[in-house]
């Protein structure tokens, strides 16, 4: 299908879903694959206003050169993005809460998705502290790492400490039935929680003091 020829008059800043049935030169593909491609090659993007969720849009001057043509820059040259005049995120309490609101309008889904990837890389990592953050973060699609900077901007230096904490660290690196037992135990009544606690430990005690005396027994075989 060729190009969608489009007058001068047009956006700068395009969202993917406009991209899409535009069927622009270059860019005659799926949603998905556009998606891919901006990430790839860092298209130039900024949050689309007056949506929830996260929704970016992106500047033609990120788009191929027989695209722009097609969206009438004649020459196909890139043309510079318009000044945005936005108030800097960090320093806007009134943005940080429109931040948190963005997370917490989606789906609970696509929270437990977001939450779940985070500590499956968790899993797989030996370090501990700031190094183990990184490689958690360098392991996120750029929607989750979006994601995790509002909640960064919302909790700031409370969020980290907690993410440093070692037990913290430690609970988010189980796997298997260790990682199963802890969920559960997440969702049981706080009785119910003592009783387990009490019972594994006094497990744990015995466990140990047969092993003690297991110890104790082949030293006095060999003496």
């Amino acid at each position: 299908m060729k190009g969608c020829p489009v007058n001068s008059s047009n956006k700068e800043w395009l969202t993917i879903a406009d991209l899409a049935v535009m069927h622009l030169p270059g860019l005659n593909v799926s949603s998905v694959t556009l998606h891919r491609r901006a990430n790839k090659e860092k298209w130039k993007k900024r949050k689309k206003e007056g949506v929830q969720g996260v929704a970016y849009e992106y500047h033609v001057s990120s788009l191929p050169p027989e695209a722009q043509i097609a969206l009438g820059y004649s020459d196909g040259k890139s043309v510079e993005p318009t000044p945005h005049n936005t108030t800097p995120t960090i320093t806007n309490s009134v943005h940080a809460n429109q931040l948190l609101d963005d997370f917490n309008a989606l789906s609970q889904e696509a929270k437990r998705e977001f939450l779940l990837k985070a500590s499956q890389q968790a899993a797989s990592v030996h370090d501990s502290g700031a190094q183990a953050l990184l490689t958690i973060w360098d392991g996120l699609e750029p929607m989750e790492k979006d994601l995790l900077s509002k909640l960064l901007v919302r909790k700031g230096s409370e969020l980290l400490a907690q993410l440093l904490n070692e037990e913290n660290l430690c609970l988010m690196q189980l796997s298997g039935e260790k990682r199963e037992a802890a969920l559960i135990l997440a969702q049981l009544v706080p009785e119910r929680v003592r009783e387990i606690l009490s019972e594994l430990r006094a497990s744990r005690d015995m466990a140990g003091a047969g092993h003690r005396q297991d110890v104790d027994g082949q030293h006095k075989g060999v003496a």
